[in-house]
């Protein structure tokens, strides 16, 4: 009996705070505040507990936009730096700067997921024939958010490997004689 009655209990609590149980379902959230200033994106005010707030507005089509703009970003700059890196390990490759030849190889770079949500194909009500491809609001961005944090892990790591790479092939240029500014041995 005990155990029907915490069940029920629990129960009963996660019925009055259904929106806390039921993370995909839209919830109210609370916006107001007693404005007293403004920065150029922030909104500076009272809470209902007298609490100094600042709080940060963002509709959800732009917030998600913002982070899949930056992840692209994050793309184009990891792309650019492996380039880099591969140019650098074959300037030091040349046998002119003491290379053996064959360069290095980069290190390995995951892959970047593309989550595929669920799609499906038929008529719809015109009956025109879709492809229709649905998902959560609130799991693409956590998937964009932990997609921007892997590539920002990545690119730090490539420029590190690059960095290291050009101080190499300084160093080679200038024992070989080389001018170290020179693009080609």
């Amino acid at each position: 009996m005990r155990t029907t009655a915490r069940l029920a209990a629990s129960f009963a609590l996660c019925a009055s705070l259904l929106p806390a149980c039921t993370k995909d379902k839209v919830e109210d959230v609370d916006t107001k505040l007693d404005v007293k200033g403004k920065t150029s994106d922030e909104t500076i005010g009272l809470n209902d507990k007298d609490q100094v707030i600042i709080q940060t507005e963002q509709t959800a089509d732009v917030e998600l936009q913002s982070q899949e703009m930056a992840n692209y970003n994050l793309r184009e700059r990891l792309s650019w730096s492996i380039n880099d890196l591969k140019e650098c390990r074959a300037s030091l490759a040349d046998p002119r700067l003491g290379g053996s030849g064959e360069s290095e190889p980069i290190p390995e770079v995951d892959s970047i997921e593309i989550d595929n949500p669920g799609e499906k194909f038929g008529k719809d009500e015109d009956g025109q024939l879709k492809l229709v491809k649905r998902e959560l609001y609130t799991q693409r961005l956590k998937n964009e958010r932990e997609r921007g944090a892997k590539l920002a892990a990545l690119l730090k790591m490539v420029k590190g490997h690059n960095d290291r790479c050009q101080q190499e092939l300084r160093t080679a240029k200038i024992k070989h004689g080389v001018d170290p500014d020179a693009k080609k041995p």
